[in-house]
């Protein structure tokens, strides 16, 4: 799929170069491109007919042009309007060739050829699934593994997770009857989902869990009325511990860039004025984006981040409070301080200015950075991190090269040098309950090679381990390309020195040896 935006001024669908010399010629992409919806439109001068009434490239004088450029530069099937509305016209003009049509057809049918769509019927098993083929015990058996392995245990300092049962217990919170939102957003129709305190119910008892809608989110994300949190606060002086349930998916979309990264609406003064009753609680956040959880971090009891884990998110978010689920998910981006994007670390850095790799004051703002490979702030929880409740160690075993402090790779003798080296790392599973643990393999360059990157993920692997089991993992160095950097020209480069490659768990004590890279 081609996107929106421009790369060196060419809009992506018009953009031959990636389309054909790169995606198709050097990666050999036998497929079809589609246009992301109306991305063939923003080709167009803004308000010209059929272009888009927000935002247009000004790359395309009209129509009939724009199906020309996009045809031209690969991009078979538009997802809008023009193709459709311009296409005759291109084609009269003489803007499409017979000779294009024909190649980009040729690419839309041969998936449906390898798919045996032209074949007899007769011979295709397709066409006898119905119904009884749909939300079989298979499938809700995936959707189920799949959201036990999503949630991520963010704390839980003094193990008050899991839970025991019968214990007395609130669950309150915007999305305390979650169901629909567990989905996330472009979904299609999930099967019979029940509220999430129902769920919990299930693992409490009815007598032991009281439930509270007395503050429910409505409307817009920035809505921050807080009139309804007094009844959150009276049901939580009844009960042991408050399940508090945040997040959101109001902003998750099209069109819904956000200015902020903390909790929407009142949620952070509900969180406050339910801790001040002293109640044990617990913060479980349904996010698609990252939301910044500073006042909650270090203070609430326990936090699990489950990003929107599907329709059999509501039994797995209930297992893992009361432990019939051992944790074992990893963040996937690094989890900002909510100063980050309201313009008040290094200088100010507005949010959409701050660069991928930090940056100094001078035309622009100063910039900490983004991601996890250039980020140079504290995070609040950093990408890979995860906890769970046993508890692993990590170390180096075996005839590798892990067994030496540093090993020499040798330039000139590519490209073979790099498939000698390779580090056995030790999983021990140090604590009482069976859990899984992934290990995940970073590579840094010489500062003098690029000062900026600070981390390079280059593999993970993931294990289950019984108390007191161990497994060896064994990571293989990447080919030289994996750890080239990238000039200012856009070519990848690996230069000579001391690579540092590292082991980590996300938190605790990380490995570590020196790849010294010789010319």
């Amino acid at each position: 799929m081609c996107a929106y935006q421009s790369v060196n001024g060419v809009p992506m669908c018009a953009n031959g170069f990636i389309l054909n010399r790169v995606v198709r010629d050097d990666w050999g992409w036998k497929g079809f491109v589609v246009s992301d919806c109306d991305a063939v439109n923003t080709m167009m001068v803004r308000g010209e007919p059929g272009g888009n009434k927000y935002f247009g490239h000004a790359y395309s004088l009209s129509g009939p042009m724009a199906v020309q450029d996009g045809v031209r530069a690969g991009t078979d099937s538009g997802c809008g309007a023009p193709y459709k509305e311009y296409g005759m016209q291109a084609i009269e003009m003489g803007l499409v060739t017979e000779k294009e049509l024909d190649a980009s057809v040729r690419r839309l049918l041969r998936p449906h050829f390898q798919m045996g769509l032209f074949d007899p019927l007769e011979g295709q098993p397709w066409v006898k699934y119905d119904w009884t083929n749909v939300a079989t015990p298979e499938h809700q058996q995936l959707a189920l593994d799949a959201a036990r392995q999503s949630m991520v245990l963010l704390q839980n300092p003094s193990e008050l997770l899991p839970l025991q049962p019968g214990v007395k217990v609130l669950v309150a919170g915007p999305l305390f009857d979650a169901a629909e939102v567990l989905l996330g957003n472009y979904h299609g129709t999930a099967a019979p989902m029940q509220p999430l305190w129902a769920h919990i119910m299930d693992f409490n008892g009815n007598s032991s869990t009281i439930t509270s809608d007395a503050y429910k989110s409505h409307g817009d994300c920035h809505d921050a009325n807080a009139s309804s949190i007094p009844g959150v606060v009276a049901a939580a002086e009844k009960v042991d511990t408050v399940v508090l349930v945040l997040g959101g998916d109001c902003h998750e979309g099209e069109g819904k860039d956000r200015d902020f990264l903390h909790l929407p609406g009142a949620q952070s003064q509900l969180f406050k004025e339910v801790l001040m009753t002293r109640k044990k609680v617990v913060v479980v956040i349904i996010n698609g984006g990252v939301y910044s959880i500073d006042e909650i971090k270090g203070t609430a009891a326990a936090v699990i981040q489950v990003g929107f884990p599907g329709q059999s998110g509501g039994q797995a978010i209930a297992e893992t409070l009361f432990g019939e689920n051992n944790p074992g998910g990893k963040l996937t981006t690094t989890i900002y301080p909510a100063a980050y994007a309201n313009g008040e670390p290094m200088d100010g850095t507005p949010w959409m200015d701050a660069g991928l790799r930090p940056r100094a004051a001078t035309n622009l703002p100063a910039s900490e950075g983004r991601t996890h490979m250039f980020y140079t702030g504290t995070p609040l929880f950093s990408f890979g991190f995860g906890l769970s409740y046993t508890n692993f160690s990590l170390a180096f075993s075996g005839s590798s090269v892990s067994s030496a402090a540093t090993t020499t790779v040798d330039l000139t003798e590519l490209p073979h040098a790099f498939t000698r080296v390779s580090f056995d790392v030790e999983v021990t599973n140090t604590g009482r309950r069976v859990g899984k643990e992934t290990v995940m393999a970073y590579w840094t360059p010489p500062n003098d090679v690029d000062p900026d990157l600070k981390q390079q993920l280059f593999d993970f692997q993931g294990v289950v381990l019984e108390p007191s089991a161990s497994q060896t993992l064994t990571f293989n160095l990447p080919q030289p390309i994996a750890l080239a950097t990238v000039s200012l020209n856009g070519d990848r480069v690996l230069y000579p020195g001391d690579y540092k490659v590292r082991f980590s768990r996300g938190h605790g004590a990380d490995l570590m040896k020196i790849v010294t890279v010789k010319g």
